[in-house]
């Protein structure tokens, strides 16, 4: 049944605060549609995008297409088909008046807070939220992403627990590198903890590949547990010390880390880490290790 008015939004909005990894509670979408704004986040930080000149400064929108494209401007609203937008003029092509379509859209920055409220209906959606204290995130595309998990693993001292739906190993560095460093992290007596998917919603080829490149890393010292239930774990999670939650589309893999177009955040703030790590522990109570998964 669908609920409808303050108390249904109540509901949800509880419902959202018991997983850290349930991302609407964070990264609000109004139609369903996945929203790269922290509901919360007056600033924002945006990792591995490099934009020629400083839009954000010039009081110039930009919108960043699946294309690689970067489309500068004044969104003036959004709706159903697309963005309007009046574009910049440039030293080639005088202003005009485009409306783009959102499936050609990967994100887009505002550069003026209040209209991002406006049009995202930002204040609105934090009113549903546990915590309306402003919380600085960094957004991850997928090198961004490779750059950050390596660093965060270097850098840890008591503890890296991952939640994964797929890992593999590989020679490219962008996924070498951080699994080379786990390793040495649980010879250092680091707690290192994988949990990954293994359950019959999964295909056999994923579990397979997997369940071959556990054994490799378990060799190393890594404790490496599986959910075997009919609900699939899909949960991308990685918290370093108990401090820092990264988490989003990538999986562990050759292709999350360097070719596939991904998008993952990394948070600091020690409500939502305190409520990711909550959630990992719920997760590892239900994983088994190997030896007790059916097959």
């Amino acid at each position: 049944m669908r609920e409808n008015g303050k108390v249904g939004r109540a509901r949800r909005a509880r419902r959202g605060a018991r997983s850290a990894s349930a991302l609407p509670r964070y990264l609000m979408s109004r139609r369903g549609e996945f929203r790269y704004l922290l509901i919360f986040a007056l600033a924002l930080r945006l990792s591995s995008v490099s934009f020629g000149i400083d839009a954000a400064q010039s009081g110039l929108d930009t919108i960043v297409m699946r294309d690689g494209r970067l489309i500068l401007g004044q969104v003036v609203r959004e709706q159903a088909g697309g963005y309007s937008l009046h574009t910049a003029p440039t030293a080639t092509a005088p202003a005009t008046a485009q409306l783009i379509p959102k499936q050609q859209v990967k994100f887009v920055l505002y550069a003026d807070p209040r209209k991002a409220d406006s049009i995202l209906g930002i204040a609105r959606d934090r009113r549903l939220a546990e915590s309306r204290t402003p919380t600085v995130v960094t957004v991850l595309p997928t090198h961004a992403f490779a750059r950050a998990i390596f660093e965060s693993a270097q850098a840890a001292q008591t503890s890296i627990w991952i939640t994964a739906y797929y890992i593999s190993g590989g020679r490219a560095p962008s996924i070498k590198g951080f699994y080379d460093i786990l390793r040495q992290k649980a010879r250092e007596g680091v707690d290192v903890v994988i949990v990954s998917e293994f359950g019959p919603g999964t295909s056999a080829f994923i579990r397979n590949e997997v369940m071959n490149f556990a054994h490799d890393l378990m060799r190393d010292g890594i404790q490496v547990l599986f959910i075997q239930e009919h609900r699939v774990l899909h949960k991308k999670l990685i918290i370093v010390d108990g401090q820092k939650v990264i988490l989003g589309s990538s999986n562990l893999t050759t292709a999350g880390t360097s070719s596939s177009s991904e998008m993952n955040v990394e948070v600091s703030d020690p409500v939502f880490v305190d409520s990711a790590v909550e959630d990992f522990h719920r997760i590892r109570k239900r994983a088994r290790p190997a030896e007790e998964l059916k097959y």
